[in-house]
């Protein structure tokens, strides 16, 4: 019984690290994205469209995406995350 337990507590940890690391890679991207149009065009305005079109869809996404899990059945939701 301890075994499994361990095992499910290392499971989770990598999955955790995982989701981790690839939540900073996405985010330094997006960050490096903004930096390098900057760079290209030297204007604020390009920086400042890419950061907000970047964004805004993910925003809009979250919160359509959690009134969808509120109204929906709890074990509906659970299997499609």
């Amino acid at each position: 019984m301890i075994e499994k337990r361990e095992t499910k507590i290392r499971d989770f940890a990598l999955l955790f690290i995982g989701q981790t690391v690839s939540g900073l890679g996405t985010s330094t991207t997006g960050f490096a994205m903004i930096i390098w149009a900057y760079t290209q065009s030297g204007q604020v305005m390009a920086s400042s469209l890419l950061a907000v079109c970047s964004t805004v869809p993910y925003l809009i996404v979250s919160m359509l995406g959690g009134a969808v899990v509120d109204h929906a059945p709890d074990d509906r939701s659970r299997v499609c995350s």
